[in-house]
C-alpha cells in the first residue's frame, strides 16, 4: 500500500533549540519513501523499515527503522545523506521492495502457475515418446536414419514415428513439437 503520509494532518510543534519546528507535508512530495508516525511524531523509511539490510548502522538508519527520526531543524540534510549512494543500504532496500512487488513477474511464479499444464503436456510427451521407443524396440528397428536434417523426407524411424503418433492422437499432436516450457512463458 506504500508509506503512510498523512496529507492534511496538523503536524505538532516542539521545541527545538530556540524554535518551534515541525514536519513539514511538502517532504513527503520530494521523499517519496518518507513515512510518518502520528502517534510518535517521528519519521520513518518505508523501505528500509521493511526491508532493512544487516549489513551495520551506516547513515543513522536505525532511526528510520526503530526509533524514528524527529530533528525538524536537520531534516532535509539528514534525509538526502539517508538516501545515500546507489549501493547505500536505503536504495538496497528499495531495489528489495521492487523486487518484493513484482513477484509475479518472476520466473518461478510463472512456472508454478503453468506448473499443473505443463506436467499434463510433460506427461502427454514422455508417454509418446516412450510408446514409440518399445515400438521400435520390439520391432527391432533403428532409430536413427541417413539424413536427419529437417529438409530430408525420410529422416529417421523415431522421429517419424513419432510426428505420424502425433498426427493420429490429437492430445499428443498438440504437445509433442513445443520446444520445453519457453513457449509458456512468452
Amino acid at each position: 500500500m506504500g508509506p503512510c503520509q498523512p496529507v492534511g494532518h496538523n503536524f505538532p510543534r516542539k521545541q527545538q533549540g530556540k524554535d518551534l519546528r515541525s514536519f513539514k507535508e511538502v517532504w513527503f512530495q520530494k521523499f517519496d519513501w518518507l513515512e510518518y508516525s502520528m502517534e510518535k511524531d517521528a519519521a520513518y523509511c518505508f523501505y528500509c523499515y521493511l526491508f532493512k539490510q544487516p549489513r551495520g548502522d551506516k547513515l543513522g538508519i536505525d532511526a528510520f527503522t526503530k526509533t524514528g527520526f524527529s530533528n525538524w531543524k536537520k531534516a532535509m540534510e539528514v534525509f538526502t545523506e539517508h538516501v545515500g549512494g546507489v549501493n547505500s543500504n536505503h536504495n538496497n532496500a528499495r531495489r528489495h521492495c521492487e523486487d518484493f512487488k513484482n513477484q509475479r513477474q518472476s520466473v518461478s511464479h510463472i512456472f508454478s502457475s503453468h506448473s499443473r499444464e505443463m506436467e499434463v503436456a510433460y506427461r502427454a510427451r514422455v508417454t509418446a515418446v516412450l510408446r514409440v521407443v518399445r515400438f521400435l524396440l520390439l520391432q527391432g528397428l533403428a532409430f536413427r536414419g541417413h539424413d536427419e536434417s529437417s529438409s530430408s523426407t525420410n529422416r529417421d524411424n523415431f522421429l517419424e514415428m513419432l510426428n505420424w503418433y502425433g498426427t493420429e492422437v490429437e492430445s499428443v499432436g498438440r504437445v509433442i513439437n513445443e520446444k520445453c516450457s519457453l513457449e509458456i512463458i512468452k
